[in-house]
């Protein structure tokens, strides 16, 4: 009796824990084929304060995972002391670029500021970028997609702990799984560098533990808290058309300017990759 008892807790202990690792890995996308549809799913106009969700684009196939952990670093990098290692390295060259060349010096930025500044011009690190404009993640999302489907993560804030940059100390130790507000102080420096691109995309940075870069962030946060919305390639003109009447939207425009910072960030990325 007592053998089948314990038989019977083992069970189910493995029942749940298959259930939700299994549903986070495989999580179908709800197929939607215009604006209704998307309304239909998060529940309410996606870019109000009442609405919960932050977005991320992607390709259909690609994974919910941070730049450090895509394939051409990870293939490289393969114990956690190599991804911090990798980090701190490129993190290090960034800062003595942006030292050298633009004279960051003078804008004071912190080792907060100067991550932000580096993940939006494509340093790899641990840090994901999130928007809270459904817009920009549709952009995104198509954009890099081509002819084939993409997915928007619709990730409810309700679902992980939201941090204020100013509690938070050094990057390097830090290992919460959290949301991170930029302090207004990164925003007016990036305006003294003359850098856009930040307001337009209107987002937090999603941060975790440098041990779990190579770990779906579906598998971090529960199933509840996601949507994950699939649009195949035919209707994202039909999509687009009916975002840019909704909101005014001119989809012509680059979501991003090109930036010489843009380069420099991409050669630290493959020349660090190497030591």
């Amino acid at each position: 009796m007592i053998l089948l008892h314990t038989l019977m807790l083992i069970l189910i202990e493995y029942w749940v824990t298959t259930r939700y690792t299994l549903s986070s890995i495989s999580m179908t996308g709800i197929p939607v084929t215009n604006y209704q549809e998307i309304l239909d799913v998060i529940g309410s106009w996606p870019n109000s304060d009442c609405n919960p969700y932050y977005y991320r684009g992607l390709k259909k196939d690609f994974s919910v995972i941070p730049s450090i952990a895509y394939p051409d670093t990870s293939q490289r990098l393969q114990a956690e002391a190599d991804f911090k290692s990798y980090e701190e390295r490129t993190i290090t060259a960034f800062r003595n670029h942006l030292r050298d060349g633009f004279r960051i010096d003078t804008y004071e930025l912190s080792d907060w500021n100067l991550w932000f500044l580096a993940r939006h011009f494509g340093l790899k690190s641990r840090l994901t970028d999130f928007t809270k404009d459904f817009t920009i993640a549709f952009q995104f999302a198509t954009q890099m997609s081509g002819d084939s489907a993409c997915r928007i993560y619709c990730l409810n804030s309700a679902g992980i702990m939201h941090r204020l940059q100013n509690e938070l100390g050094d990057p390097f130790s830090f290992n919460e799984l959290c949301l991170i507000q930029p302090s207004l102080q990164y925003r007016e420096t990036m305006e003294k560098i003359g850098v856009s691109r930040m307001f337009i995309q209107s987002g937090k940075f999603l941060h975790q533990s440098i041990k779990t870069v190579q770990t779906s962030l579906l598998e971090q946060i529960k199933p509840e808290h996601w949507k994950v919305l699939e649009i195949q390639a035919k209707y994202f003109a039909v999509i687009r058309m009916e975002l840019q009447s909704t909101f005014g939207i001119d989809f012509t425009k680059p979501l991003a300017v090109s930036h010489v910072i843009d380069g420099i960030c991409n050669h630290i990325n493959q020349s660090h990759l190497w030591h």
